[in-house]
């Protein structure tokens, strides 16, 4: 598949997976109902997982590209009042690709008696994402009560000029599934895609579930009792732990699994070299970046530099069609243009830097990685859709440096953690090359707090908080706020850092800095006011050893666990916290927390007094990123020391108490 396939898949890929809570099926939405088992009706909870609060009894989904045509069917018993959320029915389409047409639905009560759907249907956006909209079709089905079976169905047809490169079936609900049916019918002529030949996979099926072809361009899957995925903190994306098949269109015929990167990695390492050797139009604007006598780390610290201050056209706000028409952005047919117009893409700012780095002498060229917030690389698949996305490899002495100056938000030496720890396709000249690119240790995000507070006789405290977001903390703000002002950022910031005080704690943001600058952590600083809860005898103030709790202590409280635990990458919690005690006042005992200092997980906390003052300081650090199941006593046994180390007291004791005493 040539690159600009590659991206065009890439694109439908995210409308695939947008839509991917709801994707439709056979029945025409002018089909009778299915006719209702009384055994159903008279279901309490079910059998295979009990204590459920709604279950899937027969789910039936076909895709028909040649017809561009989808179609989805729901049947679902409702067990509890908790499972009548089930009866609010969203149902995802992006629009100008897609509609939703011919809903139908209707509640069976526990007497057997229908209740049909005639109510409003509602549209809405519901998320963005560079200038594609997903919308929502919205409506509440009647009488929904305890013992209810809800139906529904609709169809999805879509813009025959349009196609998907991936389709996929979504097997695996939120709910457990008793019994699914599902159809896909490939295109009749696959060579109007651009592609020549169908493929299909599947991903955490049951090894006796797979797609059987029926001889007339299209396959059937049937499924029986399917777990419903579990619902846990600090788990992989949803859509990747969900059992799938996934179907896709390929611009070539099966071959070797080497032999097929080898080549597609020459294809578009020959795009890339012809998009980026413009020698003249670097060398004098490398002239402009770097000094001779500069050593080759600044050289490519100053490239970097250089690259980022191109304005970048994908973190823009969306324009309408008028305002792009006004400004008319030309789309760069190489590094040259970029460097005349000043602005580029992710892509071309990722391959000017290539360019740039190989003019100052460097072997620089791109990796093709498949993001891993959102999808998985499996080469043996030779679906180069996987790949959506990439980063820059330059040569410093023997090491690889990985670098994304096409993302804005992050500073050389940084990368986006979806793009590390993850498997790609090196592009070069004498074909491509599977790496891999390494994960970041726990050095690269961190957050630092300090605390300084002065303790009342009446046990209510007030001083400063600084906290400074380093590294990936860092970035993934600046990332997720890049479209808000000051204001928007003082906000968010305000919010989570109040969320780890005391509940009755004022918090004031005096003082926010280098939000602008990627090099440096975001510094915030505040004011703090915590009332007095009067807890402790008298003479007595009772604290916990940490003013800061961390919701991330109290998400491992289940005995057991489903999935692995996955962090989307290592990091650090420092906090250096000083109390100032009242006149008169000492520490009458610190609790005896046990520390963690060795392995992946690693934790303590520290209390002493100096000068009249308490000294806290804490440290927790997570070096890894994901931790399987067989290991989750583990993690919870740590995090549960970590939990109950937070919030154990300290108790402070008057001179005055202690004579009495």
């Amino acid at each position: 598949m040539g690159l600009n396939q590659r991206l065009l898949s890439s694109f439908f890929l995210l409308v695939a997976l947008c839509l991917a809570v709801a994707l439709p099926c056979s029945a025409h939405a002018g089909d009778e109902w299915l006719p209702i088992n009384p055994a159903d009706l008279a279901l309490k909870d079910n059998p295979a997982s009990p204590g459920s609060n709604a279950m899937i009894l027969y789910r039936e989904e076909a895709v028909d590209d040649s017809r561009h045509f989808e179609s989805e069917y729901f049947r679902i018993k409702i067990f509890t009042d908790a499972g009548k959320k089930w009866a609010d029915v969203e149902i995802p389409y992006s629009k100008g690709f897609d509609s939703v047409t011919g809903v139908r639905a209707r509640t069976i009560l526990p007497s057997g008696s229908i209740v049909d759907f005639s109510g409003k249907i509602y549209d809405k956006v519901v998320a963005k994402a560079g200038g594609l909209k997903i919308y929502e079709k919205t409506f509440s089905l009647p009488n929904v009560q305890p013992g209810s079976i809800i139906e529904y169905k609709y169809e999805e047809p879509f813009d025959p000029g349009q196609y998907f490169a991936v389709m996929r079936w979504d097997v695996q609900q939120d709910l457990y599934t008793k019994e699914g049916k599902f159809t896909f019918t490939e295109l009749s002529d696959p060579q109007q895609t651009s592609y020549q030949y169908f493929a299909w996979r599947t991903l955490f099926l049951p090894p006796d579930a797979r797609p059987e072809r029926q001889g007339n361009g299209s396959f059937t899957l049937h499924v029986h009792d399917i777990p419903g995925l579990a619902d846990e903190p600090y788990s992989m994306p949803k859509d990747m732990l969900r059992s799938r098949v996934e179907f896709y269109y390929t611009g070539q015929s099966k071959e070797p699994t080497e032999q097929f990167w080898k080549r597609t990695g020459k294809d578009w390492g020959k795009k890339l070299d012809s998009f980026v050797n413009k020698k003249g139009a670097l060398e004098k604007d490398l002239a402009e970046t770097i000094h001779p006598s500069d050593s080759p780390e600044t050289k490519l610290r100053e490239i970097y530099s250089r690259v980022q201050k191109v304005r970048n056209l994908s973190f823009e706000q969306t324009k309408t069609a008028e305002e792009q028409k006004r400004e008319k952005v030309a789309v760069n047919a190489n590094v040259q243009d970029v460097l005349k117009h000043n602005y580029g893409t992710w892509q071309d700012i990722n391959a000017l830097y290539v360019a740039l780095a190989r003019a100052a002498g460097f072997d620089a060229t791109l990796v093709y990685v498949a993001p891993r917030d959102r999808t998985l690389f499996l080469p043996n698949y030779q679906d180069t859709g996987e790949l959506e996305t990439n980063i820059v490899d330059v040569k410093l002495a023997s090491q690889d440096i990985y670098l994304d100056p096409g993302s804005p938000q992050y500073p050389y030496g940084l990368i986006p953690w979806y793009e590390n720890a993850v498997s790609g396709l090196r592009v070069g000249k004498d074909g491509g090359a599977l790496v891999s690119v390494p994960p970041d240790d726990d050095s690269h995000s961190q957050i630092l707090r300090h605390t300084n507070l002065r303790l009342n006789p009446d046990g209510s405290l007030s001083g400063t908080l600084v906290v400074d977001y380093m590294g990936q903390e860092g970035a993934i703000w600046r990332s997720a706020d890049r479209n808000d002002d000051d204001t928007g950022h003082r906000k968010d910031l305000h919010d989570e850092i109040k969320g780890w005080l005391p509940s009755n704690a004022i918090f004031t943001i005096t003082k926010l800095s280098d939000w602008d600058d990627n090099s440096k952590p975001i510094h915030v600083e505040g004011s703090v006011q915590i009332p007095s809860d009067s807890s402790g005898a008298l003479g007595r103030i009772i604290l916990p050893m940490t003013l800061l709790q961390s919701d991330l202590a109290r998400s491992f409280t289940s005995e057991q666990r489903v999935n692995a635990v996955y962090f989307h990458f290592p990091f650090q919690e420092q906090d250096d916290t000083t109390i100032l005690l009242p006149l008169g006042y000492k520490v009458e005992s610190f609790p005896k927390v046990p520390s963690v200092l060795q392995g992946a997980i690693q934790y303590s906390i520290l209390g002493s007094t100096e000068g009249g003052a308490v000294h806290v300081t804490r440290k927790l650090v997570v070096n890894g990123i994901s931790f399987p199941v067989k290991s989750y006593q583990t993690v919870r046994s740590i995090f549960n020391l970590v939990k109950t180390g937070d919030a154990d007291d300290m108790v402070l004791e008057s001179s005055t108490a202690a004579l009495r005493n």
